[in-house]
Order: C-alpha cells, then structure tokens, then sequence
C-alpha cells in the first residue's frame, strides 16, 4: 500500500499543477489538449507544456543452467512499467521525469532539466544517463532484441546524478554529437543505511553519497545521413545511415589502493535498406597509488545486426564477450525475432541462445526470453 501511495502522490502531484500551467505564461495562454507521440496538455502559445508517457514490458524468460544436476527453471516479471512526464517551461528549458514501478517498488529513473545556453550548447542538470556507450544510453523501449548485450553492464554506463554541457547528443544531430559532464560516481541504485539493524522502520534509502567521486564523462560522435542513432532496427528504411562515437570516463578512486579508473568506450551503428548492424568495445584501465597503469587486461565488446524481412518482421543476431574471474571470458550469442505492431510502439520480440564460460570450472547456460512492449 506504500509503494501505491507513492504513484498516487506523483500523479496527484502532476494533476495539482497542471491547472497552474494552464496560467503560467504572461498572457494567460489557455491549455491546448493534442496527440502527436505522446498525450500532450499545452499552452495556446506553446510557451508551456506538459507530455504523459508511460512504458509497460512484460517479458517470460527460460534458463537451463549448466551441471548435470540443472533444471529448466523460468518466470514472469515486468523489467519496465514506467510512468513520465516531460515538456517545456517558457519555450526553452526542457524538462524529464520518469518513475519505474516494475520490480515491485517505486525507483527514480530520470529527473532534469535541460536549458540551451547559447549556439548548439545546452546544459542538463539531474538524474539521467550518463553520456557514455551508445546501447545504454539507447532508451531499453527502443532495442532490437529483448535485453541489451552482456558487455553493457560492464560498460559501466547507466544513470546517475550529475551536470553536463551538450549539443542534443541523444537526438542525433546532423554532423557532430558531444557531451561533456561530471556526476557523482555511485550510479542510481539507492544504498540502505539502518540505524539498527534489528529495526526495519530504522532504515532510509538514497543515492545521494556521502561524498562525490567524482567521474567525469566525455563523448564525441558524428551522425551521418540523417541516421536515428540512438533507435535500433532500420524501421525508416532508405540510403546509408551511420553513426560513429568515442567516449572516455575517469573515476576518481579512494587513493587508498587506487588513483583512477579508466573508461575508453567505441560503438557505431549502421543502417541502410532494412539492415542494421551495431557495435561497441570497451576498455577498463586502472592506475594504482605507485602511478602503474595496466593496459588492456579488461575488455569487452559485441556486435549485433538485424535484417526487416518485412515492414514489421526483424531477425537479429549478437555476439558479446565480456571477462570474468581468473582472466577468462563469458561468450554470449544469441539469434532473435521482433514482430513490429506499430514501430517500437507496440512490439513483440523473442530471442534464444546459449552464455558460454570459458576455462576449467566454465560451461553453457541456455536462455530464452520473450517479451511484448507497449509504449504510449
């Protein structure tokens, strides 16, 4: 009942100022209801806006682990059922809201702001993705298999609190992309502090660090022919379309044991008459407190492709490898088929493979998933 007190709170929040953006610009602008992508409330003189979105998965997954001993074992779960708001104040500052109640409780996705500041240049302050790999940064609703790549999570992508000056990378700018940005080292995901351990209503969650890291994060592409770069799947069809970008991330460590932890990440992605190929590499370095930099012990990359078969049927395939323990490697190949309703709007996608593990205690677990989006 708490967690659905929450929803209702950011809800009831929402409708409580939506009469005020109806009165909040000079002239008194009345409040224009429409629908292009999203359900959208707007002032007369488009000064002020306001989008709802949401985002529902529901997805059935198999594994058949490795060992003698195993047995299939499977389930139902909802990786996303979001809820969003987002829109503009005054004309010019653009602003995101996102919740995730999918897992069975209420998580903070994306919160900020974006404020142009003069040429191409904007500034983004909140909660959001970092500005790092090209499949992370690529919204989960717009995959072109169900789940992302192994090598995603080792990327060392994903949200957290921070600012950065950008030129609308994530919208695919003709020519040059670039982001440059500092944030709080620690990722979304709220840490538990309890003051007694024996005492669960003792305990308050947040990710909000006792001290900053920091990370710095930088990237750098180009976007050639009009390409949709952060959207897998050639759905538009046309000409050669391609996007290359390179990223860098240095995490400040405690200075105990480490100085500094190294990102250097490459990704592309390519379409042209149906096909879609894509790609990312990644290298993790670290500089111990002797000023030692190790080079290349940690790597990881994939690279996957897709061809339309028809307006609305995909097959993909993906291979990935990512390191484990003992200098070894985790392979995963995958083969993978998308039924398009209506774009990434409402599809259907299943895909089945094996994760192989490398060296003497290494072995082959079998996967399958399938899942249906619905996006309004």
């Amino acid at each position: 009942m708490k967690r659905i007190g929450h929803v209702a709170a950011a809800a009831g929040l929402a409708l409580t100022l939506l009469p005020n953006l109806a009165h909040a610009s000079d002239d008194e602008a009345p409040v224009v209801v429409g629908r292009k992508k999203i359900f959208t409330l707007k002032t007369e003189d488009g000064q002020f806006s306001l989008g709802i979105t949401g985002r529902l998965q529901g997805r059935w997954e198999a594994v058949y682990l490795r060992g003698d001993d195993s047995e299939l074992t499977d389930r139902f779960l909802l990786p996303a059922a979001r809820l969003g708001f987002e829109g503009k104040l005054r004309g010019t500052t653009e602003f995101k809201a996102q919740i995730d109640v999918g897992k069975g409780v209420v998580t903070l996705k994306d919160y900020y702001f974006d404020h142009p500041v003069g040429g191409p240049a904007w500034v983004r302050v909140g909660q959001y993705k970092k500005p790092f790999a090209r499949e992370q940064i690529n919204s989960s609703g717009n995959l072109q298999m169900v789940t992302r790549s192994s090598a995603d999570k080792f990327s060392g992508s994903g949200r957290d609190i921070g600012v950065i000056v950008h030129n609308e990378y994530d919208k695919s700018p003709k020519g040059l992309e670039w982001a440059v940005g500092v944030f709080n080292g620690v990722g979304e995901a709220p840490t538990v502090t309890c003051k007694d351990a024996t005492m669960p209503q003792s305990c308050t969650s947040s990710n909000v660090p006792h001290d900053i890291g920091p990370q710095a994060v930088a990237r750098v592409g180009w976007n050639h022919g009009g390409i949709k770069g952060y959207s897998e799947a050639d759905l538009e069809g046309g000409p050669l379309r391609f996007a290359v970008a390179a990223a860098y991330m240095l995490d400040f460590k405690d200075g105990k044991s480490e100085l500094f932890e190294h990102r250097v990440g490459l990704d592309f992605i390519a379409k042209v008459c149906g096909f879609s190929a894509a790609g990312g590499a990644y290298l993790v370095d670290k500089t111990d407190t002797d000023g030692k930099f190790e080079l290349g012990d940690q790597f990881a990359g994939f690279l996957q492709a897709g061809f339309m078969v028809t307006k609305k049927m995909e097959v993909s395939a993906r291979g990935a490898q990512v390191p484990i323990a003992g200098g070894e490697y985790s392979h995963e190949l995958l083969l993978g088929y998308s039924w398009y309703g209506a774009g990434h709007a409402f599809k259907w996608q299943t895909q089945a493979g094996v994760i192989h593990d490398t060296g003497s205690a290494g072995g082959t677990d079998k996967v399958l998933s399938t899942q249906a989006q619905l996006v309004f």
